[in-house]
């Protein structure tokens, strides 16, 4: 084709390798709607290979309207920010586009993750003489209220970068990308959505607002009314098109497919519309028979209560025993009844760990879980079983048996783990934190999460964690599991409760909450009720063996006090090599004990007679131990300060980055200092008790998470 009648149109895409197929159906669907047009295609990764180059010229090979040029992208540029988990470190290469394409004065960049269903030559010549950028405003950021904690007032716009008119000349000349550079360096730790954030804030002012129709995510299709034809639609989020069998349909999918259908990968169609048709005749069968099943237990009701008593007396422990931890009559007609043809509300609790249970880690998480939710929120009206995080190498549900008759589940992935919620119907799940994305099997809109705040992680926790350099902290952010709690919270799915108001913050920005979103107040259950030792000079560690606790501060902290005992209670479970060998190097300091791990009445001895617990992690919430052991009379000396907790009932040295060796004589003086004044020890061991009992109480646990998940249930 003669390029020369055509206009020319620059489009650039910044990719993984892993991700080609989505870019080369991006452009198979400009090529297929914009045949009037020539386009000059810019591919620039780091990973790119010559096969995924040939299959992008196989799906082509039928259109002449275009060129591609494959650049390879050399910066080093590791150290930035990553705090979304679908989203890779190439989506940076965007800012570096002027310096790139250095010969050409603007382009287009889309993400890969697009489709486009229309015509683009308005859009190519919207004039940016006075602006860096052209784009259209991101409604999810609009909607989380995020755009003040970096900077910008309410009436300022903040754009979707997925889709960018870009002014390279101007970007060029005014040196943009150094700003860029700078803006990563004061706003790292703030930064939540990487370059996105980064290229707001460096444009801000300079931004050519265009319709949504240019950039249309799944926040504009939510919208009751709409008024045009997308031309750009952009799967946003986590669910992608190709995520099909993880989380809900999005009625624009079909547009990523019937383009896909004319590339190399074109066998994947298939699969996709026999996954759809099976997934509409099951809702076919599913509302359809919901109908004759309402109309048969609505009779089946009414007689039934026509019953005498004595019938009634018959039926009714009958079906109690026939349950199986479900009701018979929702077993038999596979639907869900209302909660109050139920004997209990069933809870399924939503953790990673179990303390031991089940091959899982011994951390606090699975203490609070075990050790306190499963053994004091069971009642007459409610019982409770454990969900933990799917498998992928299992093939089937595995279940245990745990302790007095707790049923613990670890699932599959898949359609095992969507059949197993839809079978077991559970009224209303409880999370201790999420630290698994479990739930996106769980499709059902009427379903409803307690997520109880524990230790929110925003990117800003986890760049503290990595400054520790000994052995670092594998990093577990995943936002996938942030983007599923916040689409329930957005489907009014969600109550949030906090175990300190300290977290909350923190929790908003993790979950992408608005600033006045509701987040209620219960504090973690203690079991005060133990046997009180007469304290010695001893002082006490009680933790997991890892880097973020940096134990070898406690041993360092030994040293330097040899007319203390030192014990250190807690066991190596992630890398137990690793850390173990670090550990090993402090085996010979005489007053030093290592007690290894231990539970129940063994570790409270300890906690009871020593006089002051050490906590030198790097990073906290608000741990089990503190709370143990202020219930002990067991002061705290920590560079952590939860609630003021430790400024209250002991000593706070102030934070410590890094190894922490430097900090050591902070944490001997302040042992020190508690212990040289026995009178206000004293008085601040029996002010901890008391706090604890009044603020900690397990029978105030029970009446509160009780009654929050019976309201909760009523109300959904």
């Amino acid at each position: 084709m003669n390029q020369t009648n055509l206009e020319i149109i620059n489009i650039a895409f910044t990719i993984s390798d892993d991700y080609i197929k989505h870019c080369c159906n991006c452009i198979l669907s400009i090529l297929e709607n914009n045949k009037n047009n020539f386009f000059k295609f810019y591919v620039i990764s780091d990973d790119l290979t010559d096969c995924s180059k040939n299959m992008v010229d196989l799906s082509l090979c039928n259109y002449n309207n275009f060129e591609i040029e494959y650049l390879k992208f050399e910066k080093n540029i590791n150290e930035f920010p990553i705090t979304l988990s679908h989203i890779s470190i190439h989506t940076y290469y965007r800012l570096f586009l002027a310096s790139l394409l250095e010969d050409i004065d603007r382009v287009l960049y889309l993400d890969s993750d697009i489709i486009v269903n229309g015509p683009l030559l308005e859009l190519w010549k919207i004039d940016l003489s006075l602006f860096y950028c052209a784009g259209s405003e991101d409604l999810f950021i609009k909607k989380i209220n995020y755009k003040k904690e970096i900077g910008f007032e309410d009436d300022d716009i903040y754009i979707n970068a997925g889709v960018l008119l870009l002014n390279l000349r101007k970007i060029r000349n005014e040196d943009v990308e150094c700003l860029f550079f700078k803006n990563i360096s004061n706003f790292g730790s703030k930064i939540k959505f990487q370059d996105q954030d980064i290229l707001n804030i460096t444009f801000r002012g300079k931004v050519h607002i265009v319709s949504e129709k240019y950039n249309f995510c799944n926040e504009n299709a939510q919208k009751t009314s709409i008024d045009f034809s997308p031309i750009i639609i952009h799967y946003t989020s986590y669910y992608k098109p190709w995520k099909y069998r993880e989380g809900d349909f999005n009625s624009l999918n079909f547009l990523y497919y019937k383009y896909l259908n004319k590339t190399y990968w074109k066998k994947e169609v298939f699969q996709y519309k026999k996954h759809r048709i099976i997934h509409c005749m099951q809702s076919i069968r599913k509302n359809v028979s919901k109908k004759f099943r309402k109309i048969w237990l609505s009779a089946f009701r009414i007689k039934f209560e026509k019953r005498n008593s004595r019938v009634r007396m018959f039926f009714v422990p009958f079906y109690s025993r026939k349950r199986e931890n479900n009701n018979v009559i929702t077993r038999i007609l596979g639907v869900k009844v209302n909660v109050e043809n139920r004997e209990k509300i069933r809870v399924a609790l939503i953790v990673d760990e179990f303390f031991g249970a089940a091959g899982t880690a011994f951390g606090g998480y699975g203490f609070l879980a075990r050790n306190l939710i499963a053994k004091y929120l069971p009642c007459e009206e409610i019982e409770l079983e454990v969900v933990l995080n799917e498998n992928k190498k299992i093939r089937k549900v595995k279940k245990f048996v745990i302790d007095n008759g707790i049923n613990v589940y670890i699932l599959p992935s898949g359609k095992k783990a969507k059949d197993f919620f839809f079978k077991k119907d559970y009224d209303i799940y409880l999370s201790i934190e999420m630290t698994t994305d479990i739930l996106k099997y769980d499709d059902d809109p009427k379903n409803h999460l307690i997520c109880w705040i524990q230790d929110p992680r925003p990117w800003s926790d986890w760049q503290e964690l990595q400054t520790v350099q000994i052995f670092p902290e594998p990093c577990y952010w995943n936002s996938s599991i942030y983007d599923l709690v916040s689409y329930w919270y957005y489907t009014n799915r969600v109550t949030f409760v906090s175990q300190g108001y300290f977290l909350n913050d923190k929790a908003k920005i993790l979950y992408r909450l608005p600033k006045d979103a509701i987040i209620k107040y219960m504090p973690n259950p203690i079991d005060a009720n133990n046997v009180w030792q007469e304290k010695e000079d001893s002082v006490i560690f009680v933790g997991r063996i890892e880097s973020v606790k940096r134990g070898w501060l406690f041993c360092e902290i030994a040293k330097l006090m040899p007319d203390l005992k030192f014990y250190m209670v807690g066991q190596a479970f992630r890398d137990k090599e690793k850390n173990q060998n670090i550990m090993d190097k402090y085996s010979s300091i005489p007053n030093l004990h290592f007690l290894g791990h231990l539970e129940g009445g063994d570790k409270y001895k300890y906690l009871s007679k020593s006089k002051i617990l050490v906590n030198t992690s790097i990073h906290e919430a608000l741990p089990i131990t503190f709370l143990e052991a202020l219930s002990c009379g067991t002061l705290l000396v920590s560079c952590q300060n939860p609630e003021d907790l430790t400024q209250k009932f002991g000593n706070y040295i102030g934070p410590v980055m890094g190894d922490g060796f430097d900090s050591v004589p902070l944490f001997v003086n302040a042992i020190r200092d508690l212990l040289s004044d026995s009178v206000r020890y004293n008085r601040m061991s029996m002010d901890a008790v008391n706090y604890i009992n009044n603020v900690h109480s397990v029978d105030e646990f029970q009446k509160n998470m009780r009654n929050l998940i019976i309201e909760s249930v009523k109300n959904v």
